[in-house]
């Protein structure tokens, strides 16, 4: 999923990983705006600082939904782990969320450092980001650096009060009414349900 904000070091580990891997890499990417500037002239500057769930909604769910649906994907292995707290200590080993998509979390019981050292071991490609000290990554502007005694996610979405997840591992409803610009979707409500999470 291009969210359009990753790091360049996330793409970069995308590119790697098709290649490594010899696989198709199908891109997903926010519905009608394949460019930040496409997104912002729909949507306004940092649609993230003026309401986060709406922007999960566009640049996350939307398009792996889209993309679920487009190939038609049953089931997705993710890597969710116990051990990085918050929503996730109660993971369980296989969920299926309400629109019947099965989500396995293979790595369920898996520290961080079992993690890194399979990495390692057997030189699966990762995001170079995770040298510098990150240990959860995600659009440039909701990770930092996590600080001593953080947990593993601590740098993700510092200023957002208590917030863990993205939205594509959550059940939770939202609506769009008139958000960005006034271009987007204008006077129209959608709601949506949003089940899974980055």
């Amino acid at each position: 999923m291009d969210t359009l904000y990753h790091f360049p070091q996330t793409v970069d580990l995308a590119n790697k990983a098709a290649r490594h891997y010899d696989a198709p890499m199908h891109v997903y990417q926010p519905k009608g705006t394949p460019t930040v500037a496409d997104f912002e002239k729909k949507w306004g500057p940092q649609l993230w600082e003026r309401d986060d769930s709406t922007y999960d909604y566009l640049v996350k769910v939307e398009p792996a939904r889209r993309a679920y649906d487009e190939l038609g994907v049953k089931a997705v292995l993710t890597g969710r782990r116990r051990s990085q707290g918050a929503d996730r200590a109660s993971l369980n080993a296989v969920e299926i969320d309400e629109t019947g998509l099965i989500k396995v979390n293979p790595l369920l019981n898996w520290s961080f450092q079992q993690v890194d050292d399979y990495v390692k071991t057997n030189a699966v490609p990762y995001n170079e980001l995770l040298d510098m000290g990150y240990k959860s990554i995600g659009d440039w502007h909701s990770t930092v650096l996590p600080g001593a005694g953080d947990g593993e996610r601590g740098g993700r979405w510092k200023d957002k009060g208590g917030k863990t997840e993205c939205g594509l591992h959550q059940d939770c409803e939202s609506s769009i009414d008139g958000v960005g610009n006034g271009e987007g979707f204008g006077q129209s409500k959608m709601l949506f349900a949003c089940p899974f999470q980055h």
